[in-house]
């Protein structure tokens, strides 16, 4: 039943390479590659008119549910001697014990539909999935708001199996009979002094060309579900099973991966994934998606609970209440200038964030394809920004029509969640013509990309600094200061207003001239921050605008002041260390993060809180710079 057809004399020897697309430091594992690109193609074959989630099912199946060596012979006897002839299986698995395998099933899609005979590319907009599916490397149709390109996410399933194999067994829209093939992947081998091809297939086969055929005889795929425990009846879809699957792919890798690429379409009611193993079944859905995170993720992945609120958050958000930008000249490079908001709506984003809401703005874009003919497609992508205090690291999500791209990052400060969702059809399409095979990163040279589209690639540079181009706005517009703590400590400054201070050289009797000091004058703004001088050191506390904002990141910088230079470039450790003598450091009302060299990062998280720092020299001028972290 399986065949692998001799190649021919002076035929273009090449063994398959597309494991190594889904090598990508944006994938963790096997599990990772697997459930994007399978779930990916689920997705993309929802059935039509169709209300209902995608409902995706991964079994592990007990040691007592396996099939013997016995039972499975049917289905792999005949692929044994090209396995023990090819060099890409390291270790052939023991064919004595019992088969273990993986099932993936997928049910409200309308299965691999398409002519099974087909075996030359369908007429434009005809659907033929089945071709695609089982005849085609690297080669596909998808475009638009579907999430796959290149035709590799398939390569998956024999990538995830020890032997390199896999079946499907498809039951369509439209057909009432099922169909059964399977496909295997190894490298040119020799059996009996003839080079056989690296693909073969489980099937049956034309008399005249050994063309692959489906089968289609109802005992044999009932006696094929029963041995690999497939229940599909009516219900359409795709059902897979990898035999002798890869030890590192196990229940709790793929259920973690489920949530953190799918979150999206799970929380927005498009998708349903069920994981079993051990005789559990855990159901992610939108209702049990934060249980399944805080029963099943471990510490370090717990602080996710706050990326899947902020998502439901902005799912929960009315169009008309996200705040839409400005629309940026048509034909030029889009970018994140001032001009994108009115003052008026950069005011509201600043006091959301100073009090710990979530903002969404909604991005205008055009699209404009290369082409006669081709006019500019209007369209839009959403950012979603959130501060959160206990967050030590960034953490940003660009989302695609559903899948995460998580090679995509650009926030750069710690203490902010952001999502990116780009789903309007133009900037989707876009987007997705630059992705990499493994769809976790935009790239400008994507051969799906290049050339393409007219500011393609400052478009796509726009969105992906779309994060830290809108916090950078807020920072100009709203980062607060104190006018106390952003200069001279030591003496006090002796006139304000953005007046330069009236003899800035009298404390230096040498012919040196001293910089320049502007005192600002940000008096018109709640202060944030009182500082004292105490001897030999300074107290920080919240003033009123401060006390009401916590909890709140607070950085500071000190450093004695210099006649040339930034004064904070020029500090050195011989002038004082924060972090090799803490004992000067006092504080109370929350958390000193971190302490090195000449900077604090503190979070305020009581309205009392207070710091005081001592043991500088009273002698020599001290700057200090303290703020709340806005970015």
């Amino acid at each position: 039943m399986w065949h692998f057809r001799v190649m021919d004399r002076g035929e273009m020897n090449q063994d398959p390479v597309q494991d190594d697309y889904f090598n990508t430091a944006a994938l963790d594992s096997y599990s990772d590659a697997l459930v994007r690109e399978a779930i990916q193609n689920s997705l993309d074959a929802k059935s039509n008119g169709s209300d209902d989630p995608v409902r995706v099912r991964i079994t592990f199946p007990d040691d007592s549910d396996l099939p013997s060596a016995q039972d499975a012979a049917p289905y792999l006897d005949s692929l044994r001697s090209h396995i023990q002839a090819t060099s890409v299986i390291a270790e052939i698995p023991d064919t004595n014990g019992k088969v273990p395998f993986l099932l993936f099933e997928d049910f409200g899609t309308r299965g691999l539909v398409g002519d099974p005979e087909a075996a030359e590319d369908p007429e434009s907009g005809e659907l033929a999935d089945f071709f695609y599916f089982w005849r085609n490397i690297g080669r596909g149709k998808k475009q638009g708001e579907e999430r796959g390109r290149w035709g590799l996410g398939k390569t998956m399933f024999p990538a995830s199996s020890k032997i390199h194999a896999f079946f499907g067994l498809t039951l369509r829209d439209g057909d009432e009979h099922a169909l059964l093939m399977g496909q295997s992947t190894l490298s040119i081998h020799h059996i009996d002094g003839k080079k056989h091809y690296p693909y073969g297939y489980y099937a049956n086969h034309d008399e005249e060309d050994q063309f692959a055929l489906p089968v289609t005889d109802p005992k044999r795929i009932a006696d094929f579900c029963s041995t690999f425990l497939i229940l599909r009846e009516s219900e359409t879809g795709l059902s897979v099973v990898v035999p002798y699957p890869r030890d590192e792919i196990n229940a709790k890798d793929v259920l973690t991966s489920v949530v953190k690429h799918y979150f999206y379409p799970i929380l927005s009611g498009d998708l349903v994934v069920e994981v079993e193993s051990d005789g559990k079944v855990v159901k992610v859905e939108e209702n049990s998606i934060d249980e399944v995170v805080q029963e099943h993720f471990s510490n370090n992945d717990s602080t996710f609970l706050g990326t899947l609120a902020l998502a439901k958050w902005y799912i929960s958000v009315p169009d008309e209440d996200k705040v839409r930008a400005q629309d940026q000249t048509l034909y030029r490079s889009p970018s994140w200038e001032a001009e994108l908001f009115k003052t008026s709506q950069i005011d509201k984003f600043a006091d959301a964030l100073d009090s710990y809401e979530p903002i969404c703005a909604r991005i205008p874009v055009h699209v404009i394809p290369r082409g006669n003919g081709r006019l500019p497609e209007p369209s839009y992508f959403d950012v979603v920004l959130k501060r959160d205090p206990v967050l030590e690291s960034p953490l940003d999500e660009f989302i695609r029509s559903g899948i995460t791209i998580t090679g995509v990052t650009s926030l750069r400060e710690s203490g902010i969640r952001a999502l990116v969702i780009a789903d309007d059809l133009p900037i989707s399409t876009m987007l997705g013509d630059s992705e990499n095979p493994a769809h976790t990163e935009w790239q400008e040279r994507s051969r799906n990309f290049v050339g393409k589209y007219q500011v393609g690639r400052s478009t796509l540079a726009f969105v992906k600094a779309a994060p830290q181009g809108l916090l950078r706005l807020l920072n100009k517009h709203s980062e607060q200061i104190d006018d106390t703590a952003l200069r001279q400590l030591f003496p006090d400054p002796s006139s304000k207003g953005g007046k330069q201070a009236s003899n800035p050289d009298k404390a230096h009797k040498t012919g040196t001239k001293r910089r320049p000091r502007t005192i600002v004058d940000v008096t018109s703004r709640p202060r944030i921050f009182h500082l004292s001088r105490t001897t030999g050191g300074f107290t920080a506390s919240l003033a009123e605008a401060g006390q009401q904002a916590t909890p709140m990141r607070v950085r500071l910088r000190l450093a004695y002041d210099v006649r040339r230079g930034d004064p904070y470039n020029r500090w050195s450790a011989a002038d004082f260390d924060l972090g090799e003598d803490s004992g000067r450091i006092t504080h109370s009302g929350g958390d000193l993060l971190n302490v090195t060299g000449n900077r604090l990062e503190i979070l305020a998280k009581s309205p009392d809180w207070k710091l005081q720092l001592n043991g500088f020299d009273p002698n020599r001028d001290l700057i200090v710079d303290i703020r709340r972290e806005v970015s």
